[in-house]
C-alpha cells in the first residue's frame, strides 16, 4: 500500500465501500477501525487461536458480520480440529508438510473405534484456515500466508438429487388433506425455489403487496430470511443468504394465488396482515422455528405409503430437496440455467449448476434414442434378419 506524504512512516490502510442506511454504515465503520486497531496491535508473532478469534469477529468478505450459523459451525470445525493441533502454534510457523500430514491423519480411523472425516469435511477445514490467512496477511497480522504453499484437497462433488414429480405431487395431496398451511409451505418450495428461512419470513401482507387479491398471477418479493441462532436458539431475521443479489420478485402461478387468496379473505385483515404466514400465535408474531418445517415435513412423509402400502414413497424429500426440485424442472423446461439461477437466488451461476440441477431421467433416456434414431437404417425387403 503507498505511504502517507504527510506521514512516510505509517502505511495507509485498505478503504472499504459499504452501500445501506446511516446506521449500517456507521455499525460497519465502527467494526473497520477495530479489526484496524487489531492489526496495528500485532507484532507478527499471532498463535492461529489469536489469528481465529480476530478473524471470526471480523466482518465477512461481503463488510458484513457473518451469518450466526456459519459462525457456528467454523468455531466447531476450529475447536474440534484445528485448535488441538496447530492453536498455540505461531501462524507464519506453520509448515505446509504439517498441514497436509494433518489432513491425511484425520481422514483416517481412529483405534478407538472413531470415523474419519470426510474429503468435504477436509475440503471446509482447509478453507477455513486459508480465510483466516488470507485475512490476516490483508490486514498485515502476519508478514506471509503459509497456506499459499498447501495443497487444496479435492472434496467428492455429489450430483444433485431431485424428487420425483410424482412424489411431490403426492407429498402435495397428502397435505392438502391433512395440513392446509405445510401444503402452502411446501408448494412455494417447489413451485418458487424458496430457501427454508425465506418461507419462515413471509407475512401475509407480503401478498397483498404482490396483488395477489387483484391479479390472476400474484407476485411474491423475497428479502430477507429468519433463522435460530444456533447458540441462544433466539430467531433472528437475516439478508437472505446471497445479499442483495438474492432479492427478488417471483410470479405466482394461478392455484397457488387462487389458493392465497381464499386464506386471505378467511383472515382478520387488520389484526393479521403484519403476522407472519408460519406461526402459531393468536397474532401470528412467532414464526416457526426452522425445526418446525422439518418435523412437520417429515411427519407427512411418513404418513404417504408406496403403492403396496409399505414404506413412504416421499422419505427424501427434504426443503433443499425441493429446491432442486424446482430448479432441475424450469431447466428441464427452458434449458436455461440462468433462468434457474435467478429464480433461486444465488450469487453465482456455479452453484446452481453444481449444487442445483438434477440429472433427468427422462431426458437421457430421450438423448441416445433421438441419436439412434437418426442412424437407424430402413429395413430391407426380402433380407432376414
Amino acid at each position: 500500500m503507498p505511504r502517507d506524504k504527510e506521514h512516510p512512516d505509517v502505511r495507509r490502510q485498505k478503504a472499504i465501500t459499504f452501500r445501506g442506511t446511516r446506521e449500517e454504515a456507521e455499525e460497519a465503520l465502527h467494526r473497520f477501525v477495530r479489526s484496524v486497531k487489531a492489526g496495528a496491535k500485532s507484532d507478527g508473532q499471532i498463535t492461529v487461536t489469536e489469528l481465529f478469534e480476530k478473524w471470526h469477529d471480523a466482518d465477512s468478505a461481503r463488510q458484513r458480520p457473518r451469518a450466526a450459523t456459519t459462525s457456528h459451525h467454523d468455531r466447531l470445525r476450529f475447536e474440534r480440529w484445528v485448535k488441538p493441533r496447530f492453536g498455540d502454534t505461531v501462524v507464519t510457523a506453520l509448515a505446509p508438510l504439517d498441514v497436509q500430514k494433518f489432513y491425511e491423519q484425520a481422514r483416517k480411523d481412529g483405534p478407538d473405534g472413531s470415523i474419519g472425516l470426510s474429503p468435504n469435511s477436509i475440503v471446509r477445514i482447509h478453507a477455513l484456515l486459508a480465510a483466516m490467512t488470507r485475512w490476516g496477511f490483508r490486514n498485515q497480522l502476519i508478514d506471509k500466508n503459509p497456506m499459499v504453499f498447501v495443497e487444496k484437497p479435492r472434496g467428492e462433488a455429489l450430483p444433485p438429487t431431485a424428487p420425483s414429480i410424482e412424489a411431490v405431487q403426492k407429498l402435495l395431496k397428502h397435505l392438502w388433506e391433512s395440513d392446509r398451511r405445510m401444503w402452502l409451505a411446501v408448494r412455494l418450495t417447489s413451485t418458487l425455489g424458496l430457501r427454508r428461512s425465506e418461507v419462515l419470513s413471509i407475512r401475509w401482507q407480503d401478498f397483498l403487496l404482490g396483488h395477489v387479491l387483484q391479479d390472476e398471477h400474484g407476485q411474491l418479493r423475497i428479502e430477507s430470511g429468519i433463522v435460530a441462532d444456533p447458540v441462544s436458539h433466539k430467531l433472528i431475521q437475516t439478508d437472505t443468504k446471497g445479499g442483495a443479489q438474492s432479492h427478488r420478485t417471483l410470479w405466482l402461478d394461478r392455484e397457488l394465488t387462487s389458493e392465497i387468496r381464499a386464506i386471505l379473505f378467511q383472515l382478520n385483515i387488520p389484526r393479521q396482515m403484519g403476522g407472519y404466514v408460519f406461526a402459531d400465535d393468536a397474532d401470528n408474531s412467532k414464526p416457526w422455528y426452522p425445526d418446525t418445517l422439518n418435523k412437520k415435513l417429515s411427519k407427512a412423509r411418513n404418513e404417504i405409503p408406496d403403492a403396496r402400502g409399505l414404506l413412504p414413497v416421499c422419505r427424501t424429500i427434504t426443503f433443499r430437496s425441493l429446491r432442486i426440485f424446482c430448479a432441475s424442472v424450469i431447466f428441464a423446461d427452458k434449458l436455461d440455467v440462468r433462468t434457474a439461477k435467478s429464480v433461486l437466488g444465488h450469487a453465482s451461476i456455479e452453484t446452481t449448476d453444481r449444487y442445483y440441477i438434477a440429472f433427468n431421467d427422462q431426458q437421457h433416456r430421450a438423448a441416445t434414442i433421438a441419436v439412434g434414431d437418426r442412424l437407424a437404417r430402413s429395413p430391407f425387403e426380402g433380407v432376414e434378419y
